[in-house]
């Protein structure tokens, strides 16, 4: 069955409301692509459902309704596969359903939380069939079924099913979930599916009761059920408009949840951009002047909130601490492993007498803190004696720091240890010193500068040996553009977040 859309594109948010009917697998034609089929008038929220007999059933309603609204009805028309199956004209139009989708409309004005949604929805189908109780069951981890909203007279009943789980696999529930159709049973006491395991264990009594499955096309995401009509029998026409009704919850249950994850998303990026401006304010300003020497540093992020992060640390009047690390993983646990490692830093430095035994003492708190969640960083530390122009300088698993010398030529550092946190303690960890002079150049960096260089199987790339190959990148540090360059010649991609420092004497 096809359903037509007239002048969709008068909704706010059409490109949702499309969304909805693609997820509930029914088709729709936009009208504007058949300009022969023109319906009586152009009212806002006019549907035309075509029938598998040709003929269309023209079904309009009050220019007031949202636009979800509008779909759901025309949704769970196009459930009925027959023209025979479509429910009677009268029902359609009866005051009670037109009521219905009144209050409907007007209690989900701008309503988006889903337990408020499911049981006003809940509420309002029982005072429809005018029965004694009305509830909707959603699956649970195993499989099962579980009361989520209920609506009867008796708390106590109520409290009752709110702790009991449904097998999926008996009973009335376990019908509809295997076949995910309607079902109707006028006589609990000589209906075969019917079982009393609810009844027993709630106290209650059903006489009769209709029951449909809440689908969102790819999964059954609930089933519906209304019981004990207080007057006569639950007639076809009940088991069809249920089914309708149901067709509504499954497009408010994906509004509502839909609303959910986009405000958690809203959060989330509210979050990370606490955390973003946290981290630029954490980070020194960049070129750095450090007593002769002169530090300046290019960064790139995968993310808005990076793993890279650098500081200066003062220790006494003529010594400084220089520190490149890279968290594991991105995003806020890796700027919350990023924030505790600078912070602890900084406050352990007080403690001690020489930044050698600050190793040692921040690989234990982060194994403690960060360790049992598989979280670790790699770190170069750099001892500057401001006064001597002496560098003594660790690596703790990280990418291993590049001299440059007065002569333009690169060289390697191969020296180091693990990285921080991986175990909680450390074997000795070996400091190695460097005298610094006018002309030299010291390169820190972290892995995602080779890591979004294109390399052939099995080639291992190293940093000294590129910028060997292309001395001007070095100069690039200085001037802002080394990655604008490095993307540019050398075709780098930012896979991962980088950073490079480049310190030199001023």
């Amino acid at each position: 069955m096809d359903i037509i859309l007239k002048h969709i594109s008068t909704f706010p948010n059409w490109h949702l409301a499309l969304d909805f009917l693609k997820r509930s697998q029914v088709n729709y034609l936009l009208a504007e692509d058949y300009p022969e089929i023109e319906p009586p008038n152009r009212l806002r929220g006019q549907i035309i459902l075509r029938g598998v007999s040709g003929r269309g059933l023209f079904v309009t309603v009050p220019a007031t309704y949202s636009e979800e609204l509008v779909l759901a009805v025309a949704t769970g028309l196009a459930t009925f596969r027959t023209e025979s199956d479509h429910p009677r004209l009268g029902s359609i139009r009866s005051t009670n359903f037109i009521n219905f989708l009144n209050e409907f409309a007007a209690i989900l004005t701008g309503k988006f939380n889903l337990d408020e949604v499911a049981q006003a929805i809940t509420d309002k189908t029982c005072a429809l069939f005018e029965a004694d109780g009305a509830s909707i069951l959603v699956p649970t981890d195993d499989e099962n079924y579980r009361f989520a909203y209920i609506t009867t007279e008796s708390d106590e009943v109520r409290a009752r099913l709110e702790k009991l789980v449904v097998p999926a696999n008996i009973g009335v529930v376990g019908w509809v979930v295997k076949n995910r159709k309607a079902f109707l049973v006028n006589d609990t006491t000589r209906d075969e599916v019917f079982s009393d395991l609810v009844d027993t264990r709630a106290q209650f009594k059903t006489r009769d009761i209709i029951s449909a499955p809440i689908d969102a096309g790819d999964k059954l995401i609930g089933v519906l059920q209304v019981l004990n009509k207080r007057q006569g029998k639950f007639k076809q026409t009940d088991l069809r408009l249920i089914q309708l009704i149901a067709a509504i919850i499954s497009v408010f249950i994906n509004k509502a949840k839909l609303y959910e994850e986009q405000l958690q998303y809203v959060r989330m990026n509210r979050e990370l951009e606490i955390a973003h401006t946290l981290q630029r304010h954490m980070m020194p300003e960049l070129p750095s002047r450090i007593g002769p020497f002169l530090l300046h540093g290019e960064s790139r992020q995968v993310s808005q909130v990076g793993g890279d992060f650098w500081d200066v640390l003062e220790f006494g009047e003529t010594q400084r601490l220089l520190i490149l690390g890279d968290v594991s993983g991105h995003g806020l646990a890796a700027s919350l492993l990023m924030s505790s490692v600078r912070t602890a830093a900084r406050a352990l430095l007080s403690t001690i007498d020489s930044p050698e035994e600050l190793v040692p003492l921040l690989n234990k708190l982060i194994h403690k803190e960060f360790g049992n969640k598989g979280h670790y960083t790699t770190m170069i530390f750099c001892h500057l004696d401001i006064q001597r122009h002496k560098i003594l300088y660790f690596r703790a698993g990280h990418e291993y720091p590049i001299l440059r010398n007065p002569d333009g030529h690169y060289k390697m550092r191969r020296r180091g240890g693990l990285p921080l946190g991986l175990f909680p303690f450390r074997m000795e960890d070996t400091w190695f010193e460097h005298d610094f002079t006018t002309g030299e150049a010291l390169f820190l960096y972290t892995d995602g500068i080779i890591d979004g260089l294109p390399a052939e199987e099995d080639e291992e790339l190293h940093l000294d040996n590129i910028m060997e190959q292309h001395p001007y990148l070095g100069d690039k540090v200085g001037q802002g553009l080394f990655f604008e360059t490095l993307t540019s010649r050398l075709g780098w991609r930012d896979l991962d977040d980088a950073t490079i420092l480049r310190l030199t004497l001023a």
